[in-house]
C-alpha cells in the first residue's frame, strides 16, 4: 500500500506546484512495479520528465516523498520541484500537504498544458492541499510567494460527471494574498474551462499571462485585481484592477525618444473585456509624472486624436531650445481616461491644476494645460492607431506596433469599412 501511495500522492504533488493552483488529480492505477517505475510511467502520462530522492512512511498511513522535481522531458529544464510532500487517505478524500512548493516562470507553457490534460480527465476523488509556502521564480530572480497556501478539488455539483472545480489560495488577508479557481464545466457543449484570478499585494507580472490575454506590455508591468479567462476554441476574458510598471514609450514608434518618463505609468482598469484576441470594451485611468514628448508626438494627438492645444503649449512650441538643442516639450503630468469600443475612442482629461481640481486637460505643466481632451465625444479608432506612429502627417500608420494594434482593437461599428493598417 505504501508504494501505491507513493504514485498517487506524487500525481497530487505536481498538478499543485506547477500552476499554482491545480491540485492534483489521483492516479487511476499503479503502473510499472517499484517507485522509479512509477515515476517514469507518470512523466509519461503527463508529458513531463519526473524525479524524487525517496518514499519514507512516518506513519501508518502516510507517506512522505523528498526531493521532488518536474522536468521537461526532452531538454531535462527545471519546471518545478518541492522539498517534500506528504500524502493521506482519509474518509473525506486525499490530504497533500507539501513542504517548500517552487515553479520556474519560464515553464508556466509545459505546466499549462499538464493541467489541461488533467482537467479533461475522468473525475476522481475530492482532495484537499496545504503549503507552508509556495514561490514563483524566474532564474534567480523571485516574482512571488505566498503563505499558508490551501486548496480543494471537488466535483462541480453533486454529479461529478457534471465537472470538478479547484480552488487555490494563500492564507488569511495578508497584502500578497492570492486566489485561484479553475472550473471544468462539462454541462455545456462543448465543455470549457473557466480560470479565475484573484492577485493582491505587489501583483504578478502581466507577461506571466502569455497569450490568455490581448497584447503584451512592458516586461516589468504587473497587476493587482481579478482576472476571469473562458478557454476554448473562441476564448473570451475580462480584467479590473491596477496595472503598474507600465512603459508608455513601448507602444510609440520610436519609443523613448519620442515620449520620455521620469517613472512608468498606472492604468487602473475598470474594464477590459476581450473576445477572440480582439479587445472588445476598455475603460481605464492613466496617470503618469513628469515628462517629455516629441514634437511629432504631441502634432499626432492635436491633429489625430483631435487635443487642443493650450496657451501654454503654443508659447513652449514657439520658443527655440537653447543652443538648437532638445526641442521635446515638457510637462509635469500625463493623465487622461479612456474609454475604448468599436464605437470609437472617447479621451478625457484628467490632470490637476494649481488648485489641484481635475482639469480638462491630458498634459499639464507646473498646473496649467498644455494639451486638452477633444472636444468631440468619440474620435475614430483609426487616429488612435495613427498615435503609434506620430511621423505620419497624415494619421495613417504603419510598422509592427500599429499593425498589431489594428488587429488588438474593437471592430469597427458596422456599417463602417473594416480597419486595416495602411502601408
Amino acid at each position: 500500500m505504501p508504494r501505491r501511495l507513493f504514485c498517487r500522492a506524487l500525481f497530487l504533488l505536481l498538478c499543485v506546484a506547477p500552476t499554482l493552483g491545480v491540485a492534483g488529480w489521483l492516479v487511476q492505477r499503479a503502473v510499472s512495479e517499484g517507485p522509479r517505475g512509477r515515476l517514469a510511467a507518470l512523466g509519461e502520462r503527463l508529458g513531463v520528465r519526473l524525479e524524487g530522492d525517496g518514499v519514507t512512511t512516518p506513519r501508518p498511513g502516510v507517506v512522505r516523498l523528498a526531493g521532488v522535481a518536474v522536468r521537461e522531458p526532452e531538454s531535462g529544464r527545471l519546471l518545478a520541484r518541492a522539498d517534500a510532500v506528504a500524502a493521506q487517505s482519509t474518509a473525506d478524500g486525499w490530504r497533500l500537504v507539501a513542504e517548500g512548493l517552487t515553479v520556474e516562470a519560464a515553464g508556466l507553457a509545459e505546466l499549462a498544458a499538464v493541467a489541461d490534460r488533467l482537467t479533461r480527465a475522468t473525475p476522481t476523488p475530492p482532495a484537499s492541499v496545504s503549503c507552508g509556502s509556495v514561490t514563483l521564480v524566474e532564474g534567480a530572480r523571485e516574482l512571488g510567494r505566498w503563505s499558508a497556501v490551501t486548496g480543494t478539488l471537488g466535483p462541480l455539483g453533486a454529479d461529478a460527471s457534471l465537472g470538478r472545480r479547484l480552488v487555490l489560495q494563500s492564507g488569511g488577508a495578508s497584502p500578497g494574498t492570492l486566489r485561484l479557481s479553475v472550473t471544468r464545466n462539462r454541462q455545456i457543449d462543448p465543455p470549457a474551462t473557466r480560470l479565475t484570478l484573484q492577485a493582491g499585494g505587489a501583483g504578478l507580472p502581466w507577461r506571466l499571462l502569455g497569450g490568455l490575454t490581448p497584447g503584451r506590455l512592458s516586461g516589468d508591468a504587473a497587476f493587482t485585481g481579478e482576472l476571469s479567462a473562458v478557454l476554448g476554441a473562441e476564448p473570451t476574458g475580462s480584467f479590473a484592477g491596477r496595472l503598474t510598471g507600465v512603459d508608455l514609450a513601448a507602444w510609440i514608434d520610436g519609443g523613448a525618444q519620442r515620449l520620455r518618463l521620469k517613472r512608468p505609468a498606472t492604468v487602473d482598469v475598470q474594464t477590459l473585456a476581450w473576445r477572440d484576441g480582439r479587445i472588445e470594451r476598455l475603460a481605464a485611468l492613466v496617470t503618469a509624472g513628469a515628462g517629455a514628448a516629441d514634437r511629432q508626438l504631441i502634432y499626432a494627438a492635436n491633429s489625430g486624436l483631435r487635443c487642443g492645444s493650450a496657451e501654454a503649449l503654443l508659447a513652449a512650441w514657439n520658443t527655440p531650445a537653447p543652443g538648437g538643442g532638445d526641442t521635446a516639450i515638457e510637462f509635469d503630468e500625463l493623465a487622461f481616461a479612456l474609454n475604448l469600443d468599436h464605437g470609437g475612442l472617447r479621451l478625457r482629461g484628467a490632470c490637476r491644476d494649481r488648485a489641484g481640481k481635475l482639469a480638462p486637460c491630458v498634459l499639464a505643466v507646473r498646473g496649467e494645460p498644455l494639451l486638452y481632451h477633444p472636444a468631440e465625444p468619440a474620435v475614430p479608432l483609426a487616429a488612435a492607431i495613427g498615435l503609434l506612429a506620430p511621423a505620419e502627417a497624415a494619421v495613417r500608420a504603419t510598422g509592427p506596433l500599429a499593425d498589431a494594434a489594428a488587429r488588438r482593437l474593437p471592430a469597427p461599428r458596422s456599417p463602417e469599412a473594416p480597419l486595416r493598417v495602411q502601408r
